[in-house]
């Protein structure tokens, strides 16, 4: 089930303090309304009731559940989580899919990855081939966003995020997504992580270099 609890809360703005609703576990299953406003970017908003000043709030170790995908993605913004200590809590109950990411954007995009019924170890692949085919990529945050279109004519589309602050997209054919998990399947790369493992592109490399 979900969890929050009340925080006295600055405002970075006008220093008023107050209090607000911090989430720290959300369970997608039985309330997807919370997690359209985590997709929304909207649960993590605190807003000041004196000035109005819009701030993102988010617990450092909140926890995303999803029972319906059987998946647990753990946020952990400062380096404290205890993976060893949390396979423990969840014992026989420990979720088939478990991750840890480091931030917010990061943990919408499991999300994502997940909804879309993708591997995220093949996502986190892709970016890779894509920093060595696509000069935007090269030196931008490349995050998933969504699978478009139907059958052999869909294409998975990604936002690019540059130092700058710049975005734009970018956008692939579901085959060249396919292709590559058959390659890494074939060669037999594809390790299941263990349990609350960070599957990024440092990740994704090791599958790459075999």
């Amino acid at each position: 089930m979900s969890a929050s609890e009340e925080r006295a809360v600055p405002c970075p703005s006008c220093n008023q303090v107050s209090n607000a609703r911090v989430y720290t576990s959300i369970d997608a299953s039985e309330e997807p309304a919370l997690k359209d406003e985590l997709l929304r970017g909207k649960l993590f908003v605190f807003t000041c009731p004196k000035c109005g000043h819009a701030a993102r709030l988010v617990d450092p170790l909140f926890s995303y559940h999803d029972g319906a995908k059987d998946l647990v993605i753990q946020l952990d913004t400062l380096g404290k989580f205890d993976a060893a200590k949390a396979v423990a809590s969840f014992g026989a109950k420990l979720p088939k899919t478990a991750r840890v990411v480091r931030d917010g954007n990061s943990l919408i995009e499991k999300v994502k990855v997940f909804d879309a019924g993708l591997d995220d170890r093949i996502v986190e692949a892709f970016k890779l081939v894509a920093r060595s085919t696509q000069p935007d990529a090269r030196a931008a945050r490349i995050l998933f966003e969504a699978v478009e279109g139907t059958g052999e004519a869909s294409r998975l589309r990604f936002t690019l995020l540059s130092k700058e602050g710049r975005i734009s997209a970018l956008a692939a054919p579901r085959p060249m997504y396919d292709n590559l998990e058959l390659k890494l399947a074939k060669d037999k790369r594809l390790v299941t992580p263990e349990p609350f493992t960070v599957v990024d592109e440092a990740f994704a490399g090791l599958l790459l270099a075999g």
